[in-house]
C-alpha cells in the first residue's frame, strides 16, 4: 500500500494521551467495580440503568430512555423485556407501537431500586470523596463541555 502522505512527517498517536481512549479505560474500570453491585441483583447494565431511570422519572416510554441514554432501541427492548420477565416494571397500553407505551416500575421494582440506589450513592461516593469540592465542580463543567462538543462533532 502506497504511503498516503509523502514528504511529510507523521507524528505518531500516543494512546496513553489520548483523551477518548483515557476516558474509554476510566469508564471500563469504574463500570467494572459498579458492575458487581446490579449483577449481585441478577440485573444487566441496560437493565441497571432502565430501573434507576424509572426510579428517578417515575413513568417513561422506551423511546424516551433510550434517547436520555442514548442507548440504541435494540438495547432498550432488551432490557425492557427483561424487566418486564422479572416482574420489575409494568407497561402501559399503546395501540400503535410498544416503544411509545409508559414504563413505571412495579411494587417489586420499586423495593429493589431502594435497595439498589443507595449503594450506587455509596459506590459514587468513594470516587467523589478523592475530589474536592472544587475539583468535583471543574469535573463536572469539563464533562458538560465536552459531552456538547462531542455531540456537535
Amino acid at each position: 500500500m502506497a504511503n498516503v502522505v509523502s514528504n511529510e512527517t507523521i507524528i505518531p498517536l500516543k494512546l496513553e494521551e489520548f483523551l477518548p481512549y483515557r476516558l474509554e479505560i476510566l469508564s471500563r474500570l469504574i463500570s467494572h467495580g459498579f458492575a458487581q453491585i446490579y449483577e449481585s441483583f441478577g440485573l444487566g447494565c441496560c437493565e441497571w440503568q432502565l430501573l434507576m431511570t424509572l426510579g428517578e422519572a417515575g413513568t417513561m416510554t422506551a423511546t424516551a430512555f433510550g434517547t436520555r441514554n442514548r442507548m440504541h432501541k435494540t438495547r432498550v427492548s432488551r432490557a425492557v423485556s427483561a424487566l418486564l420477565r422479572q416482574g420489575l416494571i409494568l407497561r402501559g397500553a399503546s395501540l400503535t407501537d410498544l416503544r411509545q407505551a409508559p414504563l413505571r416500575l412495579s411494587a417489586r421494582g420499586q423495593e429493589l431500586y431502594t435497595q439498589i440506589a443507595p449503594l450506587t450513592r455509596d459506590y459514587l461516593h468513594r470516587f467523589e470523596e478523592l475530589l474536592s469540592p472544587e475539583e468535583r465542580a471543574t469535573l463536572d463543567r469539563t464533562l458538560i463541555l465536552l459531552a456538547e462538543h462531542a455531540r456537535r462533532l
